[in-house]
């Protein structure tokens, strides 16, 4: 008898008398190839939206109601957060606090990628049959449940 730990087990189930020759089966994807890109693609946007949208409100800390807010505007409400550089300058007589431009853009954009990603896979899931078969329970989980 071998002893492992505390417990005695018989010495064959420690050694393996052969190898097995059962075949081994692969198991289907559960989810599609075009279904797994489009998760991962929504999940970078979701940390591109998280990162840049970091940087924005770093950059002009101040929140407004309603479809004006400059500088030149009362805000709702401010951040009490330091930015990362004191002012921009504009070229029209006064300065900015910080403005980036490629958080913005890159805010834009990764907005719109994940939008067009997201529509892709609601397209992509009805036409195939994706919701159906995968994401909703079975019917007899349905009448089971009304019983």
């Amino acid at each position: 008898m071998a002893i492992l730990g505390s417990a005695q087990l018989p010495a064959e189930t420690c050694i393996p008398s052969a190898v097995s020759t059962a075949p081994v089966t692969k198991l289907a994807p559960r989810h599609s190839a075009l279904v797994r890109v489009t998760h991962w693609i929504t999940t970078i946007c979701f940390f591109a939206l998280l990162l840049t949208g970091i940087e924005i409100v770093i950059s002009h800390p101040r929140f407004y109601w309603g479809e004006t807010g400059t500088v030149l505007t009362a805000p709702l409400f401010q951040l009490p957060i330091p930015s990362s550089r004191a002012t921009v300058p504009t070229g029209y007589g006064y300065v900015l606090p910080d403005q980036n431009g490629w958080s913005r853009a890159l805010h834009f954009e990764a907005a719109w990628i994940a939008v067009l990603t997201g529509l892709l896979y609601v397209a992509s899931g009805l036409l195939t049959g994706h919701f159906r078969k995968n994401l909703l329970p079975a019917t007899p989980t349905f009448r089971g449940a009304r019983s």
